[in-house]
C-alpha cells in the first residue's frame, strides 16, 4: 500500500453557460441585464469556480468513482485503487496491485463499497477481484476469476460480477469463497444489475441473461443480435440495454417491449440510465445523447455526442462530452451550464464511466490520469 500519493493540480475557473459565448441574456422584464465587474459586458458574470479539486493517477482513469462516506474510491490503469477525501485533494490511502504495467493488467473497473470493505476487478493480465479496508486500504483477500472489465455488484449479501473466462460469479464479501458461477459460451465484460432477487447481465454471446441470484440458475435469456457489454437498467418492471440499438424487454419473461435503432446513425453502447419514465442513451463515440419515452421507446429528444452514460440528479442531467462536463435540462437536452476541462488525451479529457454525484458535487476521472471534483451547486 503506497499512501501520500497526492498532487494538487490547481484551482481552475471555467466558463459558466453555453459553449458559444454569451454576448447577452434576458432578464425577468424581457430587457438585457449587464454584469457589474466593471468589464461593460451584456451578462451575467461570465465565469465561475467550479472545479474544487483535481487529483492525477499515474495512468488512464476509465471508471466511474464510487462515493462512500467523505471519501471517493477510483481505479487507475496504473494498477492502483486510490482513496480519496472528498473535501480536497489528499489520498488517504493507495493499493497497488502486483501485476506489471498496462495494457492489460491495470484495471478499468469501478469499485464497489459497502461492509467496510471496497472490491475491485483488474484486467486478465492480472485476473484477480480483490477485496481491502475502506479505512486503511490493507488487503483482505483476492480471488483469481481470469479478469474483466465488469464491476462488482455488492447485493443481498453477495459480490456478482462477470468475468472474461466466460463466468458469472457470486462471492462471499467477507471471505471471497466462490458461492455459485454461470458458465455462459461468451465473454463478460458487462457490470450485471441486481433487482429483486435477479441478476441481469449481457454477455457477448449475443444474449441478455436474467439469473436466479441465489443459484445462479438462467431464468430467461434473449438474443438481441450483437455482442451487448454495457450493464442493463431495471425500472418498472423491464430491462432497458444497448448494443448498438436499445432495447427494452419484460424483466420477469424477457419478452421484448420496443426497440429502438436501425437507422438512426447512432450506435449506443453505454450503459442506458433509466429516470422519471425517460431512457437516456450514449456513445461510446458514435452517438449522440438520446432521450427515449421509457413505456414506448419513441425519441423524444437528441444532443450532443456524449462518451458516457449521464447522471440524473433531480432536475438535471448531468453528462460528460468529450474534454467537458454539461449540466442538462433532462426535458430537452438544453445546456445549463458546462465546465471544460484543461488537459485532452487524443480528443477525450473526461472518461467513459461516466460521473458520480453526491451532495453538491461531481466526480470524474479522464484520460490524462485526472480526477475531478465540480460543484454543481
Amino acid at each position: 500500500m503506497d499512501e501520500g500519493v497526492s498532487r494538487r493540480r490547481f484551482l481552475q475557473s471555467v466558463a459558466v453557460g453555453n459553449a458559444a459565448a454569451v454576448v447577452g441574456c434576458m432578464g425577468d422584464d424581457g430587457n438585457t441585464t449587464t454584469s457589474d465587474d466593471g468589464s461593460g459586458r451584456d451578462g451575467p458574470d461570465p465565469e465561475r469556480e467550479r472545479v474544487e479539486w483535481t487529483f492525477e493517477t499515474g495512468g488512464e482513469v476509465e471508471s466511474t468513482p464510487t462515493v462512500a462516506d467523505g471519501t471517493v474510491y477510483i481505479t487507475s490503469e496504473d494498477r492502483r485503487l486510490y482513496a480519496l477525501d472528498t473535501a480536497s485533494d489528499a489520498a488517504q490511502w493507495t493499493f497497488e496491485t502486483r501485476a506489471p504495467s498496462r495494457p492489460v493488467n491495470g484495471t478499468r473497473t469501478g469499485p464497489a463499497v459497502g461492509d467496510g470493505a471496497v472490491y475491485f476487478q483488474t484486467l486478465p493480465g492480472d485476473g484477480n477481484v480483490y477485496a481491502v479496508d475502506a479505512d486503511t486500504g490493507a488487503q483482505l483477500w483476492q480471488a483469481g476469476v481470469g479478469g474483466s472489465t465488469s464491476v462488482p455488484v455488492l447485493a443481498d449479501g453477495r459480490l456478482y460480477f462477470g468475468s472474461l473466462d466466460g463466468n458469472v460469479y457470486a462471492l462471499a464479501p467477507d471471505t471471497g469463497e466462490e458461492l455459485w458461477r454461470y458458465e455462459s459460451s461468451g465473454i463478460v465484460s458487462g457490470t450485471p444489475r441486481v433487482v429483486d432477487g435477479t441478476v441481469y447481465v449481457a454477455i457477448r454471446d449475443d444474449h441478455l441473461y436474467a439469473l436466479d441470484a441465489e443459484t445462479g440458475e438462467a431464468v430467461w435469456r434473449v438474443d438481441v443480435g450483437a455482442t451487448p457489454t454495457a450493464r442493463p437498467a431495471v425500472a418498472d418492471g423491464a430491462v432497458y440495454m444497448a448494443n448498438g440499438d436499445v432495447y427494452a424487454v419484460d424483466a420477469d419473461t424477457g419478452d421484448q417491449q420496443w426497440r429502438f435503432g436501425g437507422g438512426s446513425g447512432d450506435e449506443f453502447h453505454a450503459s442506458p440510465v433509466v429516470a422519471d419514465g425517460t431512457v437516456y442513451a450514449s456513445g461510446p463515440e458514435e452517438a449522440r445523447l438520446t432521450a427515449l419515452d421509457a413505456d414506448s421507446g419513441e425519441r423524444v429528444w437528441d444532443g450532443l455526442f456524449a462518451q458516457s452514460p449521464p447522471a440524473v440528479v433531480g432536475d438535471t442531467l448531468f453528462v460528460v462530452a468529450k474534454a467537458s462536463v454539461r449540466a442538462l435540462d433532462p426535458s430537452d437536452g438544453s445546456e445549463r451550464w458546462s465546465v471544460e476541462t484543461p488537459i485532452e488525451s487524443d480528443g477525450y479529457a473526461v472518461n467513459r464511466g461516466g460521473p458520480a454525484v453526491v451532495g453538491d458535487t461531481l466526480y470524474a476521472g479522464s484520460v490524462n490520469g485526472t480526477v475531478y471534483a465540480i460543484s454543481i451547486d
